[in-house]
């Protein structure tokens, strides 16, 4: 049976609509399935889906709640980038406590179509703020870079902006290599602290064409991160010069986690360029589309052999089993 996780699991907003739509990716109790219940609750933290959806009166609990936030500071970085501060009120800000946390963002005043899913970049502890690096390059950011309101709507917390958490979390006195490319490096800072609580050395490559500048080279400094500029894609595929400068990396190193904060076809060849490294664990970019966030719409939702569905706005999965047998027409 193969084990799968829930990033809503046991918390505040399970069950959730799907539960209730027998679609639960946890509980087979509360699946559209003929066999009852191989569990995977017992493979987990003992949380029990169903007996909570029953003691809820087989309903889902609320959903996540939107927060009208203060703007505390907007800022264009250059040509089609910027950054966004926000103030969260306390409830909210003390929940977005992972690396792989996100939230949705619309502009005040704009319909629910208008909501966006955007990665934490940097917390601000004494003013309880959440700062999104953000690339304008649609409706739904132009209308937040456009907008002359001094607040922005903001719903969450969400949890699954990362796949293969649990091995992120425990990587300890090890190194960690960090692959970053463009935007997709926007929750760096908050995965090196995370890997420096727990001692391990951490080594960062970043590429970050199509920018001007290295917009995170600042922070990168302040926690006392070397970062290394590199090339990763060549002629529309990854550099040879690139994947060998990596394995030297890995071998001298020792490296046990790689973390590729990057599009899928990058993440796909990293992985499969390095197999041969077999004891590597990963970390990566949720790069699945996403519009409700909940697993309703089904924007989300990714085919693999077999017609598997997995929804991946929650569902957790290891890197290395993301993209097998994943159908891609």
């Amino acid at each position: 049976m193969q084990i799968r996780k829930c990033m809503d699991y046991g918390t505040n907003y399970c069950p959730c609509e799907l539960a209730q739509c027998n679609q639960c990716i946890i509980c087979d109790e509360l699946k559209d399935m003929d066999i009852k219940c191989d569990c995977n609750c017992k493979n987990s933290k003992g949380f029990c889906v169903y007996t909570e959806f029953l003691f809820n009166n087989r309903k889902a609990k609320d959903d996540r709640k939107v927060y009208s936030c203060k703007v505390y500071e907007k800022k264009e970085i250059e040509k089609n980038l910027f950054t966004l501060e926000a103030i969260l009120p306390r409830e909210l800000f003390i929940q977005i406590n992972m690396p792989s946390s996100f939230i949705f963002i619309k502009g005040a005043g704009l319909n629910d179509n208008f909501f966006t899913p955007i990665s934490i970049y940097k917390k601000n502890d004494e003013r309880n703020s959440v700062t999104l690096l953000i690339e304008n390059k649609g409706a739904k950011t132009n209308s937040i870079y456009d907008s002359k309101e001094t607040c922005v709507d903001i719903k969450g917390p969400y949890w699954n902006g990362l796949h293969g958490i649990d091995n992120l979390k425990k990587c300890k006195n090890e190194t960690s290599l960090i692959i970053a490319r463009g935007v997709g490096a926007a929750p760096i800072i908050s995965i090196i602290k995370d890997l420096s609580e727990r001692l391990n050395k951490v080594i960062c490559l970043i590429d970050m064409e199509g920018f001007e500048n290295n917009f995170i080279e600042e922070d990168l400094e302040k926690i006392n991160c070397k970062a290394y500029d590199v090339k990763i894609i060549c002629d529309g595929k990854i550099s040879t010069a690139f994947v060998d400068f990596v394995k030297d990396v890995v071998k001298k190193e020792k490296v046990s986690l790689i973390s590729i904060l990057s599009a899928d076809f990058i993440i796909k060849s990293v992985i499969d360029d390095l197999s041969e490294f077999s004891e590597i664990n990963y970390c990566c970019s949720n790069n699945a589309k996403m519009c409700c966030g909940e697993g309703v719409c089904g924007s989300c939702s990714v085919r693999f052999k077999g017609n598997r569905i997995r929804k991946l706005c929650k569902e957790q999965m290891d890197p290395k089993e993301l993209f097998v047998d994943r159908r891609f027409i």
